[in-house]
């Protein structure tokens, strides 16, 4: 069973052609801090990293650490990266090259490339999520690439152009554009969200109807 389920329920109905179509936001909006809000539902923020000159592409090394502060001293090896705790774990958030060696921990993942949109400074926004089966974002688009790192259950995803559904430990990116996330089963993940900074990092976007894959 999936570790934190709950019951909740959400104001929901699920577009078809020429119909509106209404989602209730998750918790938290991916704005609320999430050290504030440990083992609530929802979309918390869980740290933001300026980068004033980024690299064409990058790569995210998600590493596992036991140790905070041998994880922070790790990351002051490495030019972009920080030190942050989510779902009951303390996580070493690397940016890199592909091959960006890293001397603690057990690496989860690398997931990339992840591309610039400008060569102006970037924002990368660490988010984490935990959504009790059923809950899923509304439709809506950044303005950079965004990854996803499931760490437990399964995430539903879908696009104008592809549907899918990852399963904890696999990863995704979505370059640009619109998009929904869901958790038909509950799901916990960690997001990056790469963007130019002074560009909104997360907007609602109602231009698109989804089939209902990941709803039904």
């Amino acid at each position: 069973m999936y570790r934190g389920c709950v019951r909740l329920v959400i104001a929901l109905c699920v577009a078809t052609a020429g119909e509106a179509q209404t989602v209730t936001p998750p918790p938290g909006g991916c704005e609320a801090p999430a050290a504030a809000h440990r083992g609530e539902p929802g979309c918390y923020l869980t740290a933001e990293l300026r980068i004033p000159s980024p690299a064409p592409e990058v790569y995210w090394h998600l590493v596992r650490v036991d140790a905070e502060a041998e994880a922070r001293a790790e990351a002051g090896r490495h030019a972009v990266a920080l030190v942050a705790f989510s779902h009951g774990q303390h996580w070493l958030h690397v940016l890199g090259p592909k091959e960006e060696r890293i001397a603690v921990g057990v690496r989860q993942a690398v997931i990339g490339p992840i591309r610039r949109t400008s060569t102006r400074p970037h924002i990368a926004r660490f988010l984490e999520a935990d959504f009790p089966p059923g809950m899923r974002t509304r439709t809506h688009a950044h303005s950079g690439p965004e990854a996803f790192y499931v760490v437990r259950g399964a995430q539903c995803m879908e696009t104008p152009t592809e549907r899918r559904t990852l399963q904890a430990g696999e990863t995704y990116i979505v370059e640009r554009g619109v998009h929904l996330q869901a958790a038909p089963t509950g799901r916990q993940n960690l997001v990056l969200v790469l963007h130019e900074e002074g560009q909104p990092w997360s907007t609602v976007d109602t231009t698109w109807t989804p089939t209902g894959y990941c709803t039904r």
